[in-house]
């Protein structure tokens, strides 16, 4: 158990230290005087006896996998933004000052935390959360201490389609989180069910080095108003506003166009005078049904190869045209030759395709010029190399507070492993690499973020 030393102790002042937890800094007594207010919520989705139900039948993760997998751009999005995300990877970094309003920095020469930093499984694990954060704005990572549980020594990811919250407590807390593939069926027998580290808790970092409990699942997330459970990621309203339904049902429309419209190029109109005129009488009145059908297919047959065989462009065709004797005033047309309008060609839809695809990159918060995007010749187009650069320097600004969401589990464990008092500044950070322009060296330079 950790033991405090009391450096300053009053009536409404305790600064104290903590062998886990370093400094402390409490008023109005040795500890908190109470715990955080939790109000009880009651789900309004779904109905589970001993978890909350993620969307009102408890499949909303798989519901939105399956939507979004339709979708040509919005993997590639979610993808991007979880690599922008991860960067070039973890450092470990000391604040030493601030100058010209910016903090000053140095990277910290710790074999121990560099060790940990760059274990390729803690990278594919921030890999993982960060997709899970893109997709969802929830995440679960799994603590694991080491058998001391001095250190955690590892961090898993979690699914966050497994994941469900338990049912509230009556102090308001979700405890633990049911971990289960086979949402939105529930079987206790196949689930497992993990305790949850209270990131709100002063004292968590005791309480999970002093449990018997050998895992520990970190819910991490971007908060999103009025949500308690699980939050709904800003992008969610392309689905709601009606915009996915209509980009998804143009190529559902193209395909079904493509494989049902006729393939046919040429209609003829032919006068029943016209095969007794060709034919000769004679042969066409001997002929039965039969043999008149086989000789229509027949001339069908040499007309469409004269039409349509490239070996034989430039050549001519013939048909017939007599005076109407019963008219007295016109020629009569044996043979009319009618070319049939492609219906997949006419780019029906396209301009619905391009606002639709507009809606989604308004939706994901993505600029078109980093990803190469062309909206069609009457809309702006972009995609110099100053409007990518700059494009993508906005966008690592805005990710900085969803960036900090993502690292929170990591931090964490790098408290608990006691480099925060080992190094005083410590901060995990991302590495980055952004493009310079040509003036500069052609080159890359790193940045801290």
């Amino acid at each position: 158990m950790s033991t405090l030393q009391y450096l300053v102790e009053s009536e409404n002042m305790l600064v104290a230290h903590s062998s886990s937890l370093g400094i402390m800094f409490t008023t109005g007594g040795k500890s908190a005087a109470t715990a955080p207010t939790m109000p009880r919520v009651e789900s309004r989705e779904g109905a589970g006896g001993e978890f909350e139900a993620w969307g009102e039948d408890n499949d909303f993760p798989q519901q939105i996998i399956d939507l979004y997998s339709k979708n040509t751009l919005i993997p590639r999005l979610l993808g991007d933004k979880a690599a922008e995300m991860v960067g070039g990877g973890l450092v470990a970094m000391k604040v030493t000052g601030f100058k010209n309003g910016q903090e000053q920095m140095e990277w910290i020469d710790d074999p121990e935390i560099r060790a940990w930093l760059d274990d390729f499984q803690l990278n594919r694990t921030l890999f993982e959360m960060a997709n899970d954060l893109q997709w969802f704005y929830n995440g679960w990572v799994e603590m694991i201490p080491s058998v001391d549980r001095k250190k955690i020594v590892g961090l898993v990811h979690q699914e966050a389609a497994f994941c469900r919250w338990e049912k509230q407590k009556p102090n308001g807390k979700c405890e633990n989180v049911w971990l289960s593939s086979e949402w939105p069926n529930f079987n206790d027998k196949k689930a497992t069910k993990l305790p949850a580290i209270d990131p709100y808790a002063w004292d968590a970092i005791d309480k999970v080095r002093n449990s018997t409990q050998t895992n520990y699942l970190y819910h991490y997330n971007i908060p999103t108003a009025g949500k308690t459970f699980y939050q709904l990621a800003y992008h969610d309203s392309v689905r709601t506003s009606g915009w996915l339904d209509i980009l998804q049902a143009v190529p559902a429309f193209k395909k079904y166009l493509l494989k049902n419209s006729m393939s046919i190029k040429y209609h003829f109109e032919i006068d029943e005078a016209y095969w007794p005129a060709y034919f000769g009488e004679q042969l066409w009145e001997k002929a039965d049904a039969a043999d008149q059908i086989a000789l229509k297919k027949a001339w069908l047959k040499s007309m469409t190869d004269a039409l349509t065989d490239v070996e034989r462009a430039g050549n001519s065709i013939i048909t017939a045209k007599v005076f109407d004797q019963a008219a007295l005033k016109d020629y009569r047309s044996f043979v009319t030759i009618n070319t049939l309008q492609d219906a997949t060609k006419d780019g029906t839809y396209i301009k619905d395709i391009l606002e639709g695809n507009n809606q989604v990159l308004y939706a994901f918060g993505a600029d078109p010029t980093t990803i190469g995007y062309n909206g069609g010749g009457d809309q702006a187009q972009r995609s110099g190399g100053s409007d990518k650069r700059e494009a993508w320097l906005i966008n690592n600004l805005r990710l900085q507070p969803a960036r900090n969401f993502l690292l929170e589990p990591i931090r964490w464990a790098a408290r608990y492993n006691g480099w925060e008092q080992r190094h005083p500044g410590f901060k995990i950070m991302t590495k980055d690499s952004i493009l310079t322009t040509t003036d500069t060296g052609f080159g890359q330079k790193q940045a801290i973020s």
